[in-house]
Formats: C-alpha cells, sequence, structure tokens
C-alpha cells in the first residue's frame, strides 16, 4: 500500500520509503521501493476481495496516538481518506500513550476487530535486528503474526556477521516485503539538526532520538 506523496512531503517533511529502515543501518536493502501510489489499483484489490467473499464492509478501526509525531492526527485523517475511497469502511480512534501501548505490544486486545495501528520506528542500534525480530519475528513484542520462513531468515541473518549479515538481514526485509506484508509503511521521516560551526558532530541512525556528547568534537 502506497499514499499521496503529498501525505509524505507535507505531513512527514520526509521521503517515500518501503522498509522500516533507512540507508546506514546494516540490512538496508537498497533493491526495496515504495509501492506506487495506484488508487484505481486499490479500488480493485478490494472489490476482487467482495467478490470472493472477503466482507470487507466491516468496519477497519485505525488506531492513533495523539502526539506520537507532528501532524500525527492529519496523517490517520489521510490514510482513512485513501481506504474509504478504496471501498473499505474505517474509523478514526485517537489514543493517549498508554492505551496505545496496549495494541503495540503483546497480548494484543480481543475482540476488537480488524485494525490498523499508527507506530513509529527508530533504529538507534544502526543494525536491523533491532528491527527484524521484535516487530516481524513470530514471537516479537510488537508483531502480530510471522511466518516459519522469515522467522528462519531472521536467525539467519542474527547469527551473521560482517557483508553476510548485511545480505542476509537484506534478503529476510525483501522476503518481508514480498511474502508477509506486515506494514504499509509510509515514510522516512527527516530529522532538522542544528549545528554550530565550533563543534563537529557526524548523525547517524540514533540522532534524532540521542545524542552523545562523546561522538563531538571541537571544530579544528
Amino acid at each position: 500500500m502506497s499514499w499521496p506523496p503529498s501525505l509524505v512531503t507535507a505531513v512527514f517533511s520526509g521521503r517515500p520509503s518501503g522498509q522500516l529502515v533507512s540507508k546506514g543501518v546494516t540490512g538496508y536493502n537498497p533493491r526495496i521501493r515504495p509501492w506506487p501510489y495506484d488508487p484505481e489499483r486499490a479500488e480493485e484489490l478490494v472489490a476482487q476481495a467482495r467478490a470472493d467473499g472477503v466482507p470487507t464492509g466491516t468496519t477497519i478501526t485505525l488506531i492513533g496516538r495523539n502526539g506520537i509525531y507532528p501532524k500525527a492526527a492529519e496523517a490517520m485523517e489521510v490514510v482513512q481518506d485513501g481506504l474509504l475511497k478504496a471501498g473499505l469502511k474505517v474509523e478514526i480512534k485517537m489514543l493517549d500513550v498508554n492505551a496505545w501501548l496496549e495494541y503495540l505490544l503483546r497480548p494484543f486486545p480481543n475482540g476488537k476487530g480488524p485494525t490498523l495501528l499508527q507506530a513509529q520506528h527508530g533504529n538507534q542500534a544502526g543494525d536491523a535486528a533491532f528491527t527484524m525480530g521484535q516487530i516481524y519475528g513470530s514471537e516479537g513484542a510488537q508483531s502480530s503474526y510471522g511466518t516459519p520462513a522469515l522467522d528462519a531468515a531472521i536467525e539467519k541473518a542474527q547469527l551473521a556477521s560482517g557483508d553476510q549479515r548485511q545480505k542476509a538481514f537484506a534478503e529476510a526485509f525483501a522476503q518481508q516485503n514480498d511474502e508477509v506484508v506486515r506494514d504499509a509503511v509510509m515514510a522516512n521521516m527527516t530529522g532538522i539538526l542544528a549545528l554550530s560551526p565550533d563543534i563537529r558532530y557526524r548523525p547517524d541512525s540514533a540522532t534524532n532520538d540521542e545524542m552523545r556528547l562523546a561522538d563531538m568534537r571541537r571544530a579544528d
């Protein structure tokens, strides 16, 4: 599932993405591209599902979190609009963090019907192991489902090192996107950093969440 370009540029001030990690993180797969924005195809797929007996008229609850990022509610309204136009029935439910966490982490609520969860992921570790197991593994803390084949690919990558680790995690991301498709990834968000000319500091995958004084130097 892809989103209108205006959602990425205006709401997130970022760039479209097809995977949960960005360039610079071990396991990032440069061959994975965002799905093209194609509302007509979305309508066709919903119509096909309806013809096959899928109850597409069932209300999907879009679970959002207040303040998860700037314009969080507006982002959910754009998503809702796109899904409605595709032929689905969608309602938004914005929650504060404690109630939202019940949908993010196991054990997930029962009897709530179909839901989509607004979430954000930052890979401070710079390694896909921080992402894959907890989000895509069958028993991951944030995983609602998975497959034995993807579990095996994740385990293989976690045991590898060097170039083999990069290759194995990249392949696991591709397998997730092709065969599991747990997420509708929207964008890699852009962080803005104001840096004094007196300081040398190189941003990395953790910068938006933490900056270590030990990584900063006085400019020559």
